[in-house]
């Protein structure tokens, strides 16, 4: 009884480290019949600072910063665009129950070409609360 009792304890603990999923912070499809997810490990999310928006304390990474980073990225990426101006800002929580407290910005931009703004484009930043702009996963939406 002792060894089945030990063995049942190791492989739930086996079982709890190794399904130890990623944390998705963000999903979403676009126009163009693709899925862009943005998600991070559990340890890189148990390694975010952590922030209670209710505490009144300030966030540990200021918006003006989140919106610099991620408009530096943006222009990384879609060096064919002129600019980005802000479209949409929210705050949110990364999505792991067990790593209480971490958040995450999520900011859209619209992009500028030929000195006109345009809307309806998908173009969006994930921006960790240390700094970090999470590189998204592209792939077609029918694919899980």
């Amino acid at each position: 009884m002792k060894t089945i009792l030990i063995a049942f304890i190791s492989i739930v603990v086996a079982a709890s480290t190794w399904a130890q999923p990623d944390v998705v912070s963000l999903s979403h499809v676009t126009s163009d019949g693709k899925t862009t997810i943005h998600k991070i490990t559990a340890s890189e999310a148990q390694k975010l600072p952590e922030w209670d928006p209710e505490s009144g304390k300030p966030a540990p990474l200021e918006l003006s910063t989140a919106i610099k980073l991620g408009k530096e990225w943006m222009k990384k990426k879609n060096p064919k665009m002129d600019d980005f101006t802000v479209g949409s800002i929210s705050v949110e929580k990364v999505g792991y129950g067990s790593i209480p407290n971490r958040w995450f910005y999520k900011v859209e931009f619209d992009p500028i070409v030929g000195g006109q703004k345009l809307f309806g484009s998908q173009f969006m930043a994930v921006v960790l609360m240390n700094g970090t702009v999470v590189e998204p996963i592209v792939h077609d939406a029918e694919k899980p």
